[in-house]
């Protein structure tokens, strides 16, 4: 990973985190509850500086459109993150069957089944994050193009 790069573990890891705090502390979760989940090789000592990466995470995760941040503190660049409809999809796909068919789930998770089964862990993270990117924003998009290679491939076209 070069300088500068964004890990994809890290982003990963805070949708993950916002996930599982989602109903227990909706408004609650700040950017300081993060800090731990910095991989110890590029986590510092100064807890500014943590919050600061942290906070270019949040700002590309909300350009994306999954998480809706409110305004950071000026003594330490603390602010609270929230999912958004998308981010929800992101972090539990089978939502997305409120406005799709039954199929598009269980599509999803067959193709996460096979995207973990990636042996290199940083592709697999990679991969998964992009899929779950996809199935978050495009997945009517990804189901169509889905279905017509695979019944290209079965009637052999």
């Amino acid at each position: 990973m070069a300088t500068g790069d964004r890990d994809f573990r890290l982003l990963l890891a805070i949708m993950k985190y916002l996930g599982e705090k989602r109903d227990i502390y909706p408004d609650f979760v700040d950017t300081s509850d993060l800090v731990d989940l910095i991989p110890a090789e590029r986590r510092n000592y100064d807890l500014r500086k943590n919050t600061v990466m942290l906070d270019g995470y949040l700002r590309f995760l909300e350009e994306k459109g999954y998480v809706k941040l409110g305004t950071p503190i000026l003594a330490d660049m603390r602010r609270t993150i929230r999912l958004t409809a998308a981010g929800e999809i992101f972090v539990q796909p089978e939502l997305a069957q409120i406005d799709d068919p039954l199929i598009l789930s269980q599509m999803i998770e067959a193709m996460e089944k096979q995207i973990l089964t990636y042996p290199d862990e940083g592709m697999r993270e990679k991969y998964l994050f992009q899929f779950r990117e996809a199935a978050a924003k495009k997945l009517p998009d990804v189901a169509v193009k889905l279905f017509v290679e695979i019944m290209g491939k079965l009637v052999g076209l």
